[in-house]
């Protein structure tokens, strides 16, 4: 039994084995036909690869030979341009200078003529200037006449202008003289307090100012008055009077004598004779421009010696400046403020004013530069350059307190007849 199972075991591998050997045959021819096909495939490739090939040869030869012939006939149209090139550039040189030749003479010939034009030109302008000349002789002379006759006709007239000029002049400066005196009740009201006594010696100046003004130096007092003076004017005092005890040498001579108290050139200039500026100049510094005096000490040096004409006093307050920490100090610049009447911002009208002053002192302007009776109800207001406005209801106030500052505009509000005021709320 095992025999026999085994044997068919074997038949079965045999039958197996056949029929892998027989596909395997038949595979093996396909590949073998197809490998025929293929190799007959590559043989007509290469019978066409060689055909092009020659073909291409053969017309590559073709190529050659006709560059060669193009680069021949190249060179034969090079060599017959420049023959025609060189055979042109002689025919336009003959043909040129012939031209030329023929330019010049003709040139020639018309300067010989232009030449002759002018020289009869050159006669005929001479022989003209000549008689111009005897013409304008002529005419100068007359005019001259003329004008001699004019001229002491002339000379009457302006001699009667020049009078009248004179005495329009002798009048304005008159007028000029006497707007820049200081008034007597304005010098009479600064030191009506003193005896009108004789000027002491250059010696009893000096001790007398030393003792009013060095005290009063560093003893300054919110309140107090102070006056500006010319620095020049006073350093030459204090050479007059031996002021410094290292400046002794022009001590009471003549020629060292100050002259009368001068302090116009702290103010602005004006244009106009007889205008007088109340505006002091920009950027003034003690010992510098301005020396500042005592009230007692102005009023002795101003009985001693007056005011120049375009003088005046110049009256300063000292105040208190700083918020935290406090100190006194003259102030030299007053605040200038704006004023107008509410609404008509158009008609503006400027006021200096101190840091001291009342708010009420604006209010106490704008009434008399407006001409509106003390007993009219107005209020104030500040009006700020964002355009809104605030409300100064402490009229007691400093001005300084108030917040108010510089070019600032202040508007001043009347109350209406039925009591109700234009303005009903801060803008």
């Amino acid at each position: 039994m095992v025999l026999q199972a085994e044997k068919k075991e074997k038949d079965k591998l045999e039958k197996q084995l056949i029929g892998y050997y027989e596909r395997l045959t038949a595979n093996y021819e396909r590949l073998t036909g197809d490998l025929r096909q293929i190799s007959s495939q590559v043989t007509g490739l290469e019978n066409a690869l060689s055909l092009k090939e020659r073909e291409f040869n053969d017309c590559t030869e073709v190529l050659k030979e006709a560059i060669r012939s193009r680069d021949e006939q190249l060179v034969k149209q090079q060599k017959n341009n420049m023959e025609l090139l060189k055979k042109r550039e002689t025919d336009l040189k003959e043909k040129h200078s012939t031209k030329l030749s023929e330019a010049k003479k003709e040139f020639e010939s018309k300067l010989d003529e232009y030449e002759s034009k002018l020289f009869i030109m050159e006669k005929e302008y001479k022989a003209n200037l000549s008689r111009m000349k005897e013409e304008y002789e002529a005419k100068i002379l007359a005019t001259t006449e003329n004008y001699e006759e004019q001229l002491s006709i002339s000379r009457e007239e302006c001699e009667i202008r020049v009078a009248e000029v004179m005495e329009e002049l002798t009048l304005k400066s008159r007028q000029a003289l006497e707007n820049a005196i200081v008034s007597k009740n304005e010098i009479l009201s600064s030191f009506q307090s003193l005896p009108i006594a004789s000027i002491p010696s250059y010696k009893a100046q000096n001790e007398m100012i030393q003792a009013h003004y060095l005290s009063q130096r560093g003893n300054m007092k919110k309140g107090d008055r102070w006056y500006l003076v010319d620095v020049e004017w006073f350093r030459q005092w204090k050479k007059y009077t031996g002021f410094d005890s290292w400046d002794q040498d022009s001590a009471g001579q003549a020629s060292a004598h100050p002259g009368p108290i001068f302090n116009g050139t702290l103010f602005i200039e004006r244009l106009f004779i007889g205008n007088v500026s109340e505006t002091l100049k920009d950027h003034l510094i003690e010992e510098q421009h301005y020396a500042l005096l005592p009230e007692l000490a102005w009023n002795l040096l101003l009985s001693w010696y007056g005011l120049s004409v375009g003088s005046r006093p110049i009256i300063r307050t000292v105040v208190e400046y700083g918020s935290c920490t406090k100190h006194l100090n003259v102030e030299v610049y007053l605040i200038d403020l704006q004023l107008y009447l509410h609404p008509n911002t158009n008609n503006i009208k400027r006021h200096s004013f101190s840091r001291a002053d009342a708010v009420s002192c604006i209010m106490t302007v704008i009434k008399e530069q407006f001409n509106i009776p003390d007993t009219t109800e107005c209020r104030l207001w500040q009006h700020y350059m964002s355009g809104n406005y605030e409300l100064l209801t402490d009229v007691e106030q400093a001005i300084s307190d108030a917040g108010i500052y510089g070019s600032q505009k202040i508007a001043l509000e009347i109350r209406n007849p039925d009591g109700t005021w234009p303005k009903s709320k801060t803008k």
